[in-house]
């Protein structure tokens, strides 16, 4: 990984997903992916072109539309948290967030990242 790379927040959808890369600087990349297996390549590339190799990445939990993103990531090298919903949004309302745009719920997911505690994405496929 980069060393100015700090986290990457995902907030998917049935048809796209919105991603923001967060930077050491404070700094944030956002860019926008159709959900689908070109646009799971499409980020891929996205983020080897920042010069990002393995990352931690972190999305909510939504019901199918993350699985195959998640399992994609995890099969290029980078570790995938997925969180509950329910934390994020508390996450948020801890920092007076009001509503949440496909952007910002990208960017709200990244701080979880450093206490978050989930499952294995190596034992949910084994």
């Amino acid at each position: 990984m980069s060393p100015s790379v700090v986290a990457l927040g995902i907030d998917i959808a049935k048809l796209k997903f919105d991603v923001c890369l967060i930077k050491e600087n404070g700094k944030t990349k956002h860019k926008v992916f159709a959900n689908t297996k070109h646009g799971f390549e499409q980020l891929v590339a996205w983020l080897w072109s920042h010069q990002v190799g393995s990352l931690h990445i972190c999305l909510e939990a939504t019901g199918s539309y993350g699985e195959a993103l998640t399992v994609h990531l995890f099969d290029a090298g980078h570790r995938v948290s997925v969180v509950n919903p329910a934390a994020v949004k508390a996450f948020a309302a801890s920092r007076l967030t009001r509503t949440k745009t496909d952007m910002r719920g990208c960017r709200i997911d990244c701080p979880l990242l450093p206490g978050t505690t989930t499952g294995s994405m190596a034992a949910a496929r084994a």
